[in-house]
């Protein structure tokens, strides 16, 4: 959790109530700068392993949150004998709240402000993978695309209304991932007019190694999909 507005404390009343959830293993909350935080946060991915991320966006609903579950456990018999293996799903809420408020302050470039009140709230789905040795590289990115092909499956085709939602939170995404797209067309003509009125070279297009780029596969290339070594 974070909160970013002046405090005259290191424990602002909003965060009363986590606080006092009884039987807490620790916390480190404290007033620090962002240097201080991804430092902290850094310690807990340690060098020399092999790290897969993919993610992508449904609305909520309980019934497809256990199916996302059983899908995810499917997997286990395939990656289970991976020397270091750690295959997390994560599951994270993107509130109403939010998105309500984005529309109310005019929009944002992500394509999520134009979601209706009446809609569902969205959750984003994370997978991480770290593993010790490149031989398994190939299995367990064919694995992940595979997890995710049928979740975003099920998501469109077998629930009606779809569940599916084209965001893709770009810090998890995959290098083989469509993120821009799934901003909507609207978005990605502003992002792409904004891009040539201040960057008219395409210096962050063509130049810049990875990423994602506005104009996937003719103004710059992606990076090696999925794999990277930290």
């Amino acid at each position: 959790m974070k909160y970013v507005s002046p405090v005259l404390n290191e424990k602002p009343a909003v965060f009363q109530p986590f606080l006092e959830i009884g039987g807490q293993l620790g916390q480190t909350m404290r007033v620090s700068n962002v240097t201080d935080f991804t430092t902290e946060q850094g310690a807990f991915s340690a060098d020399g392993f092999r790290q897969l991320y993919r993610t992508t966006t449904t609305h909520l609903s309980r019934p497809f949150l256990d199916r996302i579950y059983t899908l995810w456990s499917n997997t286990i018999p395939t990656i289970r004998p991976i020397p270091g293996i750690q295959w997390a799903l994560s599951i994270q809420p993107i509130p109403l709240l939010i998105t309500s408020r984005s529309t109310q302050l005019g929009g944002n470039s992500l394509g999520l402000s134009s979601l209706p009140a009446s809609s569902p709230p969205l959750i984003n789905i994370l997978l991480t993978g770290t593993w010790n040795n490149t031989a398994d590289d190939v299995l367990l990115q064919q694995t992940a695309v595979k997890l995710f092909n049928e979740i975003e499956y099920e998501a469109k085709v077998k629930n009606k209304p779809s569940l599916y939602h084209p965001y893709k939170y770009l810090n998890y995404a995959d290098g083989g991932q469509d993120v821009i797209q799934g901003y909507g067309v609207e978005s990605v003509r502003r992002l792409r007019e904004v891009s040539r009125r201040v960057d008219p070279r395409g210096v962050f297009q063509r130049q810049v190694v990875g990423g994602f780029k506005l104009w996937k596969g003719r103004e710059g290339e992606e990076g090696e999909e999925g794999v990277s070594e930290e």
